[in-house]
């Protein structure tokens, strides 16, 4: 028999694979939550103006508390896909701004944003992984 896989013990933990995606995404949304509402508040809201998105505070508030919210769900493990979903939408659309105005985000490549994306659809689909309160029964 041909074992294509070099280590195949390793796949029996991919559901804990997953549970380490969540919660690293998870603490970088709430990272950058904590990011727009204590230290760049201002450009951020200056942003969302700069991109004719009015009322920007109203956006940013959104954007913010989804983000946080969406961050503090995926770390606990609850409704992960709903939000792992919200963030694949805010990094598909983070994406998008990137791609047609590259100085909007600066701090970041549309690569970043394109992988964090990804990684969000992936738990959509895959579901939280181990250690998680919507755990599959």
């Amino acid at each position: 028999m041909i074992m294509l896989n070099p280590f195949p013990d390793l796949l029996i933990y991919g559901f804990t694979a997953l549970f380490v995606l969540r919660v690293t995404l998870g603490l970088m949304f709430i990272s950058f939550a904590y990011e727009k509402l204590f230290r760049e508040r201002a450009s951020r809201i200056a942003f969302f103006d700069k991109i004719s998105l009015r009322p920007p505070m109203l956006y940013f508030s959104i954007v913010s508390g989804l983000e946080l919210v969406a961050g503090i769900l995926l770390t606990i493990g609850l409704f992960t896909q709903i939000a792992a979903l919200v963030t694949g939408v805010i990094m598909t659309l983070a994406t998008i701004i990137k791609w047609r105005r590259p100085t909007a985000l600066p701090q970041n490549t549309i690569e970043f944003y394109i992988l964090l994306a990804i990684v969000s659809f992936v738990l959509v689909s895959t579901g939280a992984g181990a250690f998680a309160f919507d755990f599959p029964f």
